[in-house]
């Protein structure tokens, strides 16, 4: 779903992201590695499949989060709903919030 989604970014003439990077805050400290990043917009996004509905991984991505908070980023988070239709929903979300941050197209 990721690779749909990127695909679906790279088609609406979206910036690239940085996939799978470590995410760095403004003492270059590396945090975790968000499945896509534009640090030029302190905006990151998270893909959540059917696994992150096991209580585990709800409390990692939730520490994950407060990091990505920390760090000076805005997470974004997608689900199944974001990705279907070839990923438009994510594409708006993703335009919005790239829009919110600075980002002019």
């Amino acid at each position: 779903m990721e690779t749909l989604l990127r695909l679906a970014f790279e088609g609406a003439g979206l910036p690239a992201p940085l996939l799978n990077v470590p995410l760095r805050d403004a003492q270059n400290r590396g945090h975790h590695e968000p499945d896509f990043q534009w640090p030029r917009f302190g905006l990151c996004a998270e893909y959540d499949g059917r696994t992150h509905a096991a209580p585990t991984q709800v409390s990692r991505d939730i520490a994950r989060s407060l990091s990505a908070e920390r760090a000076g980023f805005r997470e974004l988070r997608f689900g199944a709903e974001d990705a279907a239709g070839g990923g438009r929903r994510a594409v708006a979300r993703l335009r919005q919030a790239l829009h919110e941050q600075g980002w002019r197209d």
